[in-house]
């Protein structure tokens, strides 16, 4: 939303909601928590505070990493009910085996590899079901046992994070061309965003 050539800011943003609020019982819903910058964060908790003290009848919905949890809880005391969300590891298992079952070159797996994927990835790799499908994808990517397993126990080292990556950006590259440019766009920013943080920190 862009009004007078800009976007809004928090002011007027919390005006809009507060004018929403004091007339209706509204649901806030705010994705990926985690993403925003900690500083803007707590700039938006203290304002979500003062929606929730002005209309008790507003229900807010935040999700985000669990790190985040506690920010919040301190933030927003007495109104917050935290529920963790995430993947079993029955779920783990359950998605594993249909990979399995899924290999298109069967004869590159046998019992005992098979035995060690459905023990080791949900042990090591529980917390981030992506990082668990695009593990099992480098994984049946490999032609035979001998590698197969190799890359198994790299990864579950954390040795082979090269690869999942690699991974991640032949799926970007199959996307639509609209679609990878901006992703590819993204990754851009945020790789230099990172650079030019390091250089600032390493500034005397």
């Amino acid at each position: 939303m862009v009004i007078g050539g800009r976007g809004p800011r928090l002011p007027d943003i919390m005006k809009m909601l507060q004018t929403i609020t004091s007339s209706l019982r509204t649901f806030i819903c705010i994705d990926a928590w985690d993403e925003c910058a900690a500083t803007h964060r707590i700039k938006l908790l203290n304002s979500l505070k003062q929606i929730l003290e002005s209309s008790p009848s507003t229900r807010i919905f935040i999700i985000g990493r669990p790190h985040i949890r506690a920010e919040i809880e301190k933030r927003l005391a007495g109104r917050v009910i935290s529920v963790l969300v995430g993947p079993s590891n029955d779920d783990i298992i359950e998605y594993l085996r249909l990979r399995l079952d899924e290999d298109e070159t069967p004869d590159s797996m046998d019992e005992s590899l098979e035995a060690d994927i459905l023990e080791k990835i949900p042990r090591n790799m529980s917390e981030m079901f992506l990082l668990v499908s695009l593990n099992i994808d480098a994984i049946l990517h490999e032609p035979t046992i001998s590698r197969r397993r190799e890359k198994l126990s790299k990864m579950t080292d954390g040795l082979e994070l090269g690869d999942v990556y690699g991974v991640t950006i032949e799926r970007i590259k199959a996307q639509d061309g609209g679609k990878l440019r901006r992703e590819i766009a993204a990754l851009m920013w945020i790789s230099h965003a990172g650079r030019c943080k390091r250089m600032s920190s390493a500034t005397p």
